[in-house]
């Protein structure tokens, strides 16, 4: 089987640095999600903070991850926490004050428990908050197992909680948590794509678009985070009609393209960082080999080339 973790990890991540620079130098990964043989509740580091690839593998025990991960570094590349997307380890790889018990759901708690994570990537992502350099973010996403499509699970709730490091001896702390930031309905299909989360720095370079989709439709739902909060949902609808969830969604490096990969194809826009408007949407077609799924989209450090990768069996 390809190795799908492995080069989501890498096409994701480096797209995720492109926007944050020195505050993603440290990935961290671990027991099914890299890709890479390890004993269950040990994870991994990748550090680039010396220009090179540094593999740390020895970090913490009692934690890992599913498939849904993010992690972010102060200005200087120095780790400050990360989330497997139910818990928010610190620095020194302990569950940080306040950090058990993020986003809560059914589906993701009755599989394992708090400590092994997500099942679905671009479940979470981590913002700085403008003009507060300790506050910090965290969108996402809580998915429950349908009432009636038992293999099948749905989301229609997008949260926010807000990490402030100068908490506990500068360890941080997670001082708002699991609020509810849009909340839909499954009865009246009005729910939004599992994973896809993804952040573009608003061209004023303070604020941040945060974008996702409704699922099975046609429409942007994004939001803006300013000093004063998030603002939103503001909704755009742009081709294609798409089932969204399984989707890897990313921007360029210079903000002017956005990319989504998922089973319908491998789709491309313009983006517009003043407005947050989405236009051209050009289908670049699907794998010739079949695929279940989208593992990875990035784009060139130029922003003129889109690799995108498919997983196969």
């Amino acid at each position: 089987m390809l190795s799908r973790k492995i080069l989501y990890i890498v096409l994701f991540l480096v797209s995720f640095s492109s926007v944050h620079g020195q505050l993603n130098n440290i990935w961290v990964i671990g027991y099914n999600s890299s890709g890479i043989p390890n004993p269950i509740n040990s994870i991994y580091s990748i550090d680039f903070r010396n220009g090179t690839i540094d593999y740390d593998t020895a970090l913490a025990a009692a934690f890992s991850f599913r498939g849904c991960d993010a992690s972010i570094c102060d200005s200087a590349g120095n780790l400050l926490f990360y989330t497997n997307g139910l818990a928010v380890m610190n620095a020194q790889n302990d569950t940080m004050v306040n950090g058990d018990s993020l986003n809560y759901s059914d589906e993701a708690y009755s599989s394992g428990g708090s400590l092994t994570g997500m099942s679905y990537p671009q479940t979470i992502l981590i913002l700085p908050s403008p003009g507060q350099p300790d506050m910090y973010y965290l969108i996402h996403q809580a998915y429950y197992l349908h009432p009636v499509l038992w293999t099948n699970e749905y989301c229609d709730t997008l949260f926010y909680s807000i990490v402030d490091m100068s908490q506990d001896s500068g360890k941080g702390a997670v001082v708002t948590k699991n609020q509810v930031l849009w909340s839909g309905d499954l009865l009246t299909n009005n729910l939004i794509t599992i994973g896809g989360l993804s952040a573009c720095k608003h061209a004023n370079g303070r604020d941040w678009w945060l974008i996702t989709h409704k699922d099975s439709s046609n429409v942007f739902m994004k939001f803006l985070l300013t000093p004063t909060g998030i603002a939103g949902p503001f909704l755009q609808t742009i081709y294609p009609f798409v089932n969204f969830s399984m989707v890897q969604a990313c921007f360029s490096p210079d903000g002017t393209k956005f990319a989504f990969n998922n089973k319908s194809g491998v789709h491309l826009f313009n983006f517009d960082r003043c407005t947050g408007i989405f236009s051209a949407h050009e289908n670049l077609g699907q794998f010739t080999l079949p695929t279940y799924g989208a593992t990875g989209t990035v784009f060139s450090p130029n922003s003129r080339v889109l690799y995108a990768s498919g997983g196969f069996e």
